[in-house]
């Protein structure tokens, strides 16, 4: 199947019919590589709800970098070391609600998330990014004042 050329030269991963999409044959192999990225997030939030750091730190890489907002100050966390004491921290604190977790072309994952963390509820989404063995580059999240609230049980 010919792929087409943008004006820059770039080529479409999908064609156009009828103006219609058409999946390309370079989606299977896209979409194998992304549910083990969906897989990862699915065991993130399981690790976090049984308290399993080790599982957590496990799925990173060892020079991985996490940014995070808690606590209302963005956090950037860097290398494994870090990132266990940040999660030794915050786990034992928090219970996580996977609302949907998300694939990508490229090498990212996204979930919707909604965190308890203590007394508050926090709407938020997470961006991990992966390296070719499938750890955890880069993972950032996403939130701000608006996305917390106090739990109903709190009030």
């Amino acid at each position: 199947m010919a792929h087409d050329e943008n004006e820059k030269g770039v080529r479409s991963s999908a064609v156009r019919v009828n103006g219609r999409t058409i999946d390309t044959p370079e989606w299977a192999g896209i979409e194998q590589r992304v549910e083990g990225y969906r897989e990862a997030l699915r065991i993130y939030v399981e690790a976090v709800n049984r308290g399993d750091v080790e599982r957590l730190v496990a799925l990173f890489a060892e020079d991985a970098v996490i940014e995070d907002p808690y606590g209302g100050i963005r956090h950037n966390i860097c290398g494994r070391k870090d990132i266990r004491a940040f999660y030794q921290f915050v786990v034992p604190k928090t219970r996580l609600e996977l609302l949907v977790v998300t694939g990508s072309g490229g090498n990212a994952a996204a979930m919707a998330l909604r965190a308890h963390v203590g007394t508050d509820v926090l709407n938020n989404i997470s961006v991990a990014q992966f390296d070719t063995a499938g750890s955890i580059i880069r993972y950032t999240t996403y939130w701000g004042p608006n996305d917390r609230r106090p739990s109903e049980s709190s009030v």
